[in-house]
């Protein structure tokens, strides 16, 4: 095992990221990751990565803006209509691919334009967060 040399002056990360801009951005599909969801479905995690400048609120350049995690449900969904929809489906055509068999290696390094906004939610500990979300993909 390596020994490693600490800086005793150096804080603790806070786990805060930077908060982009609302608006349509440039990612590159990075990795994807099989699990599965609370209720035993199969999904997918995918980790997207900006190919562009990424702003905050007030027009500022993020150096290091990280990058966007989107869960996919594999199965469609059925709307209260009764109408099949797939989220995976929006996601394949963003990254144009035509809607058929694939393999999720096909998606990897596929450039999509994505809608990025923000939601809130509550931690472990009761805090209150926000974080950005992506809320959409545009087809090309």
């Amino acid at each position: 095992m390596a020994r490693i040399v600490v800086n005793p002056d150096v804080q603790a990360a806070s786990g805060d990221f930077p908060l982009w801009a609302d608006g349509k951005y440039h990612l590159r599909i990075d990795e994807i990751q099989e699990e599965t969801s609370a209720k035993g479905q199969p999904m997918l995690r995918v980790s997207l990565v900006p190919t562009d400048s990424v702003t905050d609120e007030e027009g500022n350049t993020l150096p290091n803006p990280g990058r966007l995690f989107d869960r996919v449900m594999v199965e469609p969904v059925t709307t209260k209509k009764g109408q099949a929809i797939s989220f995976l489906r929006v996601i394949v055509e963003a990254a144009g691919l035509s809607w058929q068999d694939f393999d999720t290696d096909e998606l990897q390094g596929r450039e999509v334009v994505a809608r990025v906004g923000r939601s809130t939610y509550t931690t472990k500990d009761g805090q209150s967060r926000t974080r950005n979300e992506i809320v959409g993909y545009v087809k090309p």
